[in-house]
C-alpha cells in the first residue's frame, strides 16, 4: 500500500475500507506521477473517500460506476450532505478528484470505456478534428478536450439522425450550456465551454451554415483576475499607512511623499498639489 497523507480517521476508513480501497494505490501513484502538491493530494483523497462513503450508503459497487454516478453524487448528495469527519464538499474539487477514478477503473478493466460515437456524429467529429489539426494547428490534447464538448452537444441534439447544424436552435445551445454548468459550475469550465462552442460554430460557418444567432447566445463569463482585491483603502487604513513613515525608516519623508503622490495620480484635482508636495519633500530629504 502506497503511503497515504494524514487524514481524519473516519475519512481514512472510508478510503481504505470502502468499495474503492483496491484502487487507492493506483490513485496515489497517479497523484505522484502528476507531482501534485501535498495539500492538493490530501484534499483529492478526501474527495475520493467521501465519494466511496456515498457508494457504500447506496450499495454501489465499483464495477457499476460511470459519469452519471459522479453527476448524481455532486447534484443530489452534496447539497444536503451531512457526512461527518470533515468530508470535502467543494463541487469543482470533487469533480476534479473523481474523474481520474473512472480513468483508473477503465485502465484496470473494472468498467467499460464509453462507446465511441458512430454514424453521422462520428463523421462530423472526424471532420472537425481534421480541421483543428490541419487548418488551426492545434495540439492533440487541445483537440481532444474540444471534441468531448462538441460530442456532447451533438449527441444531445442529433442522436440517431444526420447532423444538420441548421436544425440547432438557440434554446438548444442555452440548455446545453446550462446542463454542462449544472455538472461543473466553475468559471474555468464556463470559459472552456463558451470558447469551444464558438470555435466549433465558426468552423461550421466556413462550411456554409448560418450560425450568427447561435453565436449570439454564447455569453462570455465575467472573470477579472483582480476582482477579489479591495477597491481601495478605508480612511483609517490610509491614516495608518501615512503615519507609518517614522524616523525609524531610512528615508521617511521620501516614502511618505511617494505614497501621497501615487495615491492621487488618478484624481486630477490633486495632481499638481501632490506633485508639489513630493518635490518639496524630496528637497527636504536631500538637505536632511
Amino acid at each position: 500500500m502506497a503511503k497515504i497523507p494524514a487524514l481524519h480517521p473516519t475519512i481514512r476508513a472510508w478510503l481504505l475500507e470502502g468499495p474503492l480501497s483496491a484502487h487507492v494505490p493506483a490513485y496515489i501513484a497517479r497523484l505522484r506521477r502528476g507531482r501534485y502538491a501535498t495539500n492538493t493530494s490530501g484534499r483529492w483523497l478526501k474527495g475520493v473517500a467521501h465519494f466511496a462513503h456515498w457508494m457504500s450508503i447506496c450499495c454501489l459497487p465499483a464495477h457499476r460506476l460511470d459519469e452519471g454516478c459522479i453527476d448524481q453524487f455532486l447534484r443530489y448528495h452534496l447539497p444536503r450532505c451531512d457526512c461527518p469527519g470533515g468530508a470535502l464538499r467543494t463541487p469543482h474539487e470533487l469533480h476534479a478528484a473523481l474523474v481520474p477514478v473512472l480513468e483508473i477503473l477503465r485502465a484496470e478493466h473494472v468498467i467499460a470505456r464509453p462507446p465511441a460515437p458512430v454514424g453521422p456524429i462520428a463523421d462530423e467529429l472526424r471532420s472537425y478534428d481534421a480541421h483543428m489539426r490541419d487548418a488551426r494547428g492545434l495540439a492533440t490534447g487541445t483537440r481532444s478536450g474540444r471534441l468531448r464538448i462538441v460530442e456532447r452537444l451533438l449527441v444531445a441534439k442529433f442522436t440517431g439522425r444526420p447532423v444538420v447544424i441548421g436544425e440547432l436552435q438557440t434554446d438548444d445551445v442555452r440548455q446545453f450550456i446550462a446542463d454542462q454548468l449544472d455538472s461543473l459550475g466553475t468559471i474555468s469550465n464556463a470559459i472552456t465551454i463558451a470558447s469551444t462552442l464558438r470555435a466549433y460554430l465558426r468552423y461550421r460557418a466556413t462550411c456554409g451554415d448560418a450560425v450568427q444567432p447561435l453565436l449570439a447566445v454564447i455569453a462570455s463569463p465575467a472573470h477579472w483576475s483582480l476582482a477579489s482585491l479591495p477597491r481601495g483603502l478605508k480612511p483609517e487604513e490610509v491614516d495608518r499607512l501615512l503615519s507609518s513613515f517614522t524616523d525609524a525608516l531610512p528615508s521617511p519623508r521620501r516614502g511618505y511623499a511617494i505614497v501621497r503622490c501615487r495615491g492621487f495620480l488618478d484624481l486630477s484635482g490633486f495632481v499638481v498639489h501632490e506633485l508639489s508636495a513630493f518635490c518639496v519633500a524630496r528637497g527636504n530629504a536631500r538637505r536632511a
